[in-house]
């Protein structure tokens, strides 16, 4: 694979942490929006595995909430012992991600986010990993998927890899990612280091932009994998993928990424290969959406998904699904209209 090169006017510089300045081994940083109670729960998570500040720092980056107050969870929860930021203004995820890596000072950093939790074993399963494996420069794992009340729904993350970092298996993790992104954001640690060379997020980004960081790594670094399930991710109707899914952003960057990342690679029959494994797999990825949606009656969001299902593979079954999902939209209409007319 050729080496990937960020859009850097949209990925930020992470500039060093100042020399002489005392370093713990992890940087947690929670960012924060109209969280709610989950900020508390994903604290609590955390700091039940606290090694102490001296080897953890960790910090809230609230991105201006406004229907909840985080400052007060933080200190009702953790006192002084978590530090606390403000963005001046709401500057969306991909921003405040940035802010996250600018404000950490650990060796490496874990991006946690408010309404996600951290399982027992995961800071001291990374360390030990990262221990026994010297070169590394990222690590991920599975994650348990949660509901809105905390009830385990599937395991998620779990491609056909063992846990380690053999060169073959970095090579596959690298190339599948080209076409789909399997890994779970708050699985994943990073040293600090790899973000100076790289740059931030891509901050035009919001539904891919851990995707194409974890493309970025993946084409210049060791990445390893542990196949444990050490992250809760809590699916929600108000969390960001929710939102994105009911306009149809989600399915808009996934194929501009897709695409980007396609061009990195050799041309050839592997290449085509891979991107009709793609078309297949985000095409399933928008009806299994859309599906959703339509049970509960979400029918214009369900219609935004046929569409994006059936530009990327555009077959009968799906200008059926695509007909019937415009018809839903506009059945509500007309009864609307003829109620106003009686």
């Amino acid at each position: 694979m050729r080496r990937l090169s960020a859009q850097t006017d949209f990925s930020p510089p992470i500039p060093p942490v100042p020399l002489g300045l005392d370093r713990p081994f992890w940087s947690v940083m929670i960012p924060t929006f109209n969280s709610g109670s989950y900020l508390e729960a994903s604290l609590l998570s955390v700091l039940g595995q606290d090694p102490g500040p001296t080897q953890m720092q960790i910090e809230v980056l609230d991105d201006c909430s406004t229907v909840d107050k985080p400052l007060e969870t933080v200190r009702k929860v953790a006192g002084d012992r978590v530090d606390f930021f403000r963005q001046p203004s709401n500057v969306g995820a991909s921003r405040n991600f940035n802010t996250c890596l600018q404000r950490a000072k650990g060796q490496w950093v874990h991006i946690l986010h408010s309404d996600d939790a951290v399982r027992a074993d995961y800071y001291r399963s990374f360390s030990r990993f990262i221990e026994e494996h010297p070169g590394i420069d990222m690590l991920f794992c599975r994650a348990v998927i949660i509901d809105e009340r905390g009830r385990w729904l599937s395991i998620a993350g779990s491609p056909p890899y063992s846990s380690g970092t053999d060169p073959n298996q970095v090579q596959a993790i690298t190339f599948d990612l080209t076409v789909e992104n399997f890994i779970i954001a708050p699985t994943v640690a990073v040293r600090r280091s790899v973000y100076e060379r790289l740059g931030g997020f891509n901050q035009c980004l919001q539904h891919t932009a851990d995707w194409e960081m974890w493309l970025r790594i993946g084409a210049q670094f060791q990445v390893g994998y542990l196949d444990e399930p050490l992250i809760l991710r809590r699916e929600h109707e108000a969390a960001d993928t929710a939102r994105l899914a009911a306009t149809g952003a989600n399915l808009r960057e996934i194929v501009s990424t897709l695409r980007w990342a396609m061009d990195q690679l050799p041309g050839g029959p592997h290449r085509e290969k891979l991107r009709q494994r793609a078309v297949r797999i985000h095409s399933e990825y928008a009806l299994s959406l859309r599906y959703r949606f339509m049970q509960r009656g979400l029918y214009r969001p369900a219609w935004r998904q046929a569409c994006w299902a059936f530009r990327l593979r555009p077959s009968f079954r799906n200008g059926l699904r695509l007909v019937v999902s415009w018809l839903q939209v506009l059945v509500p209409r007309r009864q609307a209209a003829h109620s106003k007319v009686s």
